[in-house]
């Protein structure tokens, strides 16, 4: 080979490498953006998160409040049950070595700053290290890990046990879902939230409600035995819970007060070991709900059934008021109250089935207004 064809070779030899070596650089520069991409495409998104599914704390699905009472608010009740709360993650182009955390703060804090998830001072509280990946994935998470961190307690010094139960009032979690690509375990690629009201404390114990022996709805419907029992609801969101329970003969012990005297009216169920209000659970609703009124304007009502049946005219039955919250969420028991169940008095003609409570003596007020405008009437004609 002559030497000017050599020289010519080597020049094309180190033309090949120059541009091979750019290539590469190329590659190199472009490869970073690729994967940035591709991560930032990963989503996540939570179905139906404005409705979302509750389970029991077996993990089966129960029923969720009535519409009034904020069903998709976190209630006393809903954590004295231990629910669970179901999040069905819908995953889009995540990488096989990603990773999906559930995070909880009080609303308005951002768990994608790792600031906010780790040092001495967190706001958020971790409910799960690693949600399994998959295009559909349920994630499961228990209302007291959700709440155990908003005030008055903290996610530096959560809750134990149920002792958030009735402790936490009316605030709103934030749920927070958050996507890290590999290799990239402190800012999350994407994140999703859901927030949640929350409210376990119920309203302040009502007074003693007033109660009646025979209707107090100035309404004789039928010759049923009725205790007639009124109220002043506090405000006007304010929705009631009535509880009875027999006494005396009734129930197989001493005999109770009637209407208007209080003083030995009592019962070990409505009244704390210390004389403390109770509150009624769902279990005590179970055992002694006699009529769940609602809301106003409703102030008074007729009880006609106990728990276990129809009250039992001249039987003495103790009476209480719980008040209920916006979440459904009882007060304490009011001071209880006993009374006479008894049908609704005789008019002694055809009323139209109009009649009111009793008095003392048995005569309705509609009976004593009657007597009233007959002898004004003999008297003018004296």
């Amino acid at each position: 080979m002559t030497l000017p064809r050599l020289s010519t070779r080597l020049a094309r030899d180190a033309a090949r490498r120059t541009v091979l070596r750019g290539l590469v650089a190329i590659s190199a520069a472009l490869a970073p953006s690729f994967f940035d991409m591709h991560a930032a495409r990963a989503t996540i998104d939570v179905a139906n998160a404005t409705s979302l599914p509750r389970l029991d704390a077996s993990g089966s699905p129960v029923a969720k409040r009535a519409a009034a009472q904020r069903p998709e608010g976190i209630s006393l009740q809903d954590c004295l049950d231990d629910q669970k709360i179901r999040f069905t993650l819908l995953l889009d182009d995540f990488e096989a070595n990603g990773a999906v955390q559930a995070w909880a703060a009080p609303s308005g804090v951002d768990c994608s700053s790792a600031s906010a998830r780790s040092g001495t001072t967190p706001m958020c509280w971790q409910l799960s290290p690693g949600v399994p990946l998959a295009a559909s994935v349920d994630f499961d998470a228990r209302v007291r890990d959700v709440i155990h961190g908003l005030p008055p307690f903290s996610a530096a010094s959560p809750a134990a046990g149920s002792e958030m139960c009735g402790a936490v009032d009316f605030a709103v979690v934030s749920v927070q879902f958050a996507y890290f690509q590999p290799g990239q375990p402190t800012v999350p690629a994407w994140t999703r939230s859901v927030a949640i009201e929350v409210d376990t404390v119920g309203p302040r114990q009502p007074a003693r409600p007033e109660v009646s022996p025979g209707p107090g709805t100035g309404s004789r419907a039928s010759d049923a035995a009725v205790i007639g029992i009124s109220w002043i609801p506090r405000d006007s969101g304010e929705g009631t819970r009535i509880f009875c329970a027999p006494l005396g003969a009734a129930a197989g012990g001493a005999d109770a007060s009637t209407a208007g005297d209080v003083s030995p009216c009592t019962h070990p169920e409505f009244v704390g070991a210390s004389g403390e209000p109770v509150l009624p659970t769902s279990a005590f609703a179970a055992a002694f709900e006699c009529l769940p009124v609602g809301a106003p304007p409703t102030s008074r009502a007729d009880i006609a059934r106990d728990p276990h049946g129809p009250l039992v005219s001249g039987a003495s039955y103790i009476v209480a008021r719980a008040a209920l919250d916006a979440f459904g969420n009882p007060s304490p028991l009011s001071p209880p109250v006993c009374a006479t169940a008894a049908r609704a008095p005789e008019s002694g003609g055809d009323d139209g089935g109009c009649s009111m409570s009793a008095g003392a003596s048995g005569m309705t007020p509609f009976g004593l207004l009657a007597l009233a405008a007959i002898a004004a009437t003999r008297r003018r004609r004296a």
